[in-house]
């Protein structure tokens, strides 16, 4: 690789690297933080290992309600 390679490569890590970043820092839309009992203004990167289970496996909170 050469020196312009390189630099370009790095270029496209810090991207990648600022998008992540930026996911991390963005507020659950209302609808999702609805869903499953979330405070909408909550950032991805305060969620609780609990919420984050009950995203991935698709619970809602209020499922129960929902039965009734």
């Amino acid at each position: 690789m050469n020196k312009a390679q390189i630099k370009q490569l790095n270029k496209k890590i810090n991207q990648l690297l600022e998008r992540r970043k930026a996911t991390e820092d963005r507020v659950i839309p209302i609808l999702t933080a609805i869903k499953y009992g979330i405070n909408y203004t909550t950032k991805y990167s305060e969620l609780k290992e609990e919420d984050l289970d009950r995203m991935i496996n698709g619970e809602s909170s209020n499922r129960d309600i929902i039965a009734q």
